[in-house]
């Protein structure tokens, strides 16, 4: 917030922000602080990576205690996390690529989300019989929309200044959703006593 503060202070005290029209045509030159706000792609992009980042949170805080609780070895269960994290190198990888060459970008959100999808009902329903590996890496390629929003960022936008401005609001955004992520899953796990609670929630999230 302060520094959204300030930066609309400066803004104001410039003058910037008196010509309206350049601020909602956001691609074009003298896009301001508002281009973003009036923008629904802003929202859209920020509410997706929000999501992603909330259930990215979520997965590396509570993974190993749950796959400990439905019966792995602390090793296993703790093994699993390190996986996570280094099946991220892929899709950050391919998925920059992939999708400056694609006529329509969005599939790669439809597939992020086929992939949390799969690995939050997979984790309530099936978490046993030795493939948390591959619920693992499911929810680990569910991230790929994360390098795919730094991709449409630019895709979205024609100036440097407008990168800037897309990105700073919509990070602060996604951040801002995120860190509720482990709150909220800490309270339903500690309200109910289960995981199957705050793992419906990510599957909510998911959608």
């Amino acid at each position: 917030v302060i520094p959204w503060g300030l930066l609309y202070y400066r803004l104001v005290k410039t003058g910037n922000t008196a010509d309206r029209g350049s601020r909602i045509k956001f691609s074009r030159a003298g896009s301001t602080l508002y281009s973003s706000i009036k923008w629904p792609v802003a929202w859209a992009l920020g509410i997706t990576v929000g999501a992603a980042f909330f259930l990215d949170f979520n997965f590396l805080t509570y993974l190993p205690g749950y796959l400990s609780q439905v019966g792995y070895p602390s090793q296993t269960a703790n093994s699993m996390v390190a996986l996570y994290s280094m099946l991220g190198v892929i899709h950050s990888c391919i998925v920059p690529v992939a999708l400056s060459r694609m006529k329509h970008p969005y599939l790669i959100m439809q597939l992020s989300a086929g992939c949390y999808l799969t690995a939050v009902l997979a984790l309530i329903f099936a978490p046993t019989g030795g493939l948390a590996w591959l619920w693992v890496f499911f929810a680990c390629e569910g991230n790929m929309v994360i390098p795919g929003y730094l991709v449409l960022v630019n895709m979205r936008t024609r100036t440097t200044e407008g990168a800037t401005n897309l990105s700073a609001f919509t990070i602060t955004l996604g951040y801002l959703i995120a860190s509720t992520g482990p709150l909220l899953f800490g309270f339903l796990l500690n309200g109910t006593k289960s995981y199957t609670p705050p793992l419906i929630m990510c599957l909510l999230i998911s959608l």
